[in-house]
């Protein structure tokens, strides 16, 4: 049975997931679509060895919950994305633009090395070109998905150096797009907004 989500619950849920990831009781985000440069592009099919210094360094040692989050598929290149079976793996599906033409959405449970571990169908727009993927998951590479914030109300929203009792490093104050996901931690979320990693 093919579930279709419509937009509004999709963008719910997602505002949700970055208000949690955030960690603000006041700010609300939602991932959003945005073009990339080519040259972050052009990772999207670079292995561990090949990702940029802040995709490759190792994980420091904590104790996180499970996490989940909705993210954009965010790739320019109109020959599509590979989604494979292991990071660096084989390739067990594609995106094509053509078949995705208002974008699609990716849930997120797993970060390592510069790539991310979906699990479920790849969901689109219109609910009508959904890929289901073998054993409902799938990796993808960092560089081609991107959330994004609202900051509803004007919100500030604090870039952390670690979850829940990290020292701002950054924040972000006005509505602001393509963050790329780095590492997931229970209900946060590491991100490069603009060069600055937290």
């Amino acid at each position: 049975m093919k579930i279709i989500y419509p937009m509004k619950k999709i963008t719910y849920i997602l505002s949700i997931t970055i208000l949690t990831a955030c960690g603000g009781k006041n700010q609300e985000a939602q991932a959003t679509s945005t073009v990339q440069n080519s040259s972050e592009a052009s990772k999207k099919e670079a292995g561990p060895s090949e990702a940029n210094s802040e995709t490759t360094e190792p994980q420091e040692k904590r104790n996180c919950d499970p996490s989940r989050i909705f993210v954009t598929w965010d790739d320019p290149d109109q020959s599509g994305t590979n989604i494979r079976n292991s990071p660096s793996g084989k390739v067990i599906a594609k995106i094509n633009p053509s078949d995705f033409p208002d974008g699609c959405m990716l849930e997120i449970v797993e970060a390592s090395n510069g790539w991310l571990r979906i699990q479920g169908a790849i969901q689109s727009a219109g609910g009508m070109n959904d890929i289901v993927l073998p054993n409902n998951e799938g990796w993808i590479h960092n560089s081609v998905v991107s959330v994004g914030t609202r900051n509803y109300g004007g919100q500030t929203i604090k870039i952390l150096d670690s979850p829940k009792t990290g020292n701002s490093v950054g924040k972000i104050t006005r509505e602001s797009y393509g963050l790329r996901v780095l590492d997931l931690c229970g209900d946060w979320v590491k991100i490069n907004y603009k060069g600055t990693i937290g």
